[in-house]
């Protein structure tokens, strides 16, 4: 969260929250977004929202942090 309110001081718009939830993919805009960050504790909501944004947005890079090497 910190991290996200220094960059809104900096003008480079950031969105916190679960992306597997449909409203807050929206709030931040996936088919206009240059990179797309996804580090949820589960790997459950994780695919979820990887594809929700490859959805909206087939070509934008995404990086993705997992907790489990198996993941």
């Amino acid at each position: 969260l910190h991290l996200v309110q220094e960059l809104g001081r900096s003008s480079i718009p950031a969105i916190y929250g679960d992306a597997s939830y449909p409203s807050v993919l929206t709030a931040a805009h996936p088919e206009r977004a240059r990179l797309i960050v996804v580090a949820l504790p589960d790997s459950g909501a994780t695919r979820v929202a990887v594809l929700n944004a490859r959805r909206a947005n087939p070509d934008v890079p995404i990086l993705v942090r997992l907790v489990r090497d198996e993941d």
